[in-house]
């Protein structure tokens, strides 16, 4: 995480910027592990192929 989304590129001063800057790279890290995991998920249902559903 500290490489691949930033926390390791804050530069600011404050305690209240550093919390603000962990807080976003936190929030980035939940989004991609759920889409992520979405991803996993719609590649292992049976039955699906390019999104449509095949009868």
């Amino acid at each position: 995480m500290k490489e691949e989304l930033g926390l390791d590129h804050f530069e600011g001063r404050s305690w209240r910027g550093f919390h603000h800057h962990a807080c976003l790279v936190m929030l980035a890290y939940g989004f991609l592990a759920s889409e992520q995991r979405r991803a996993r998920r719609e590649r292992s249902r049976p039955g699906k192929e390019g999104g449509a559903e095949v009868r």
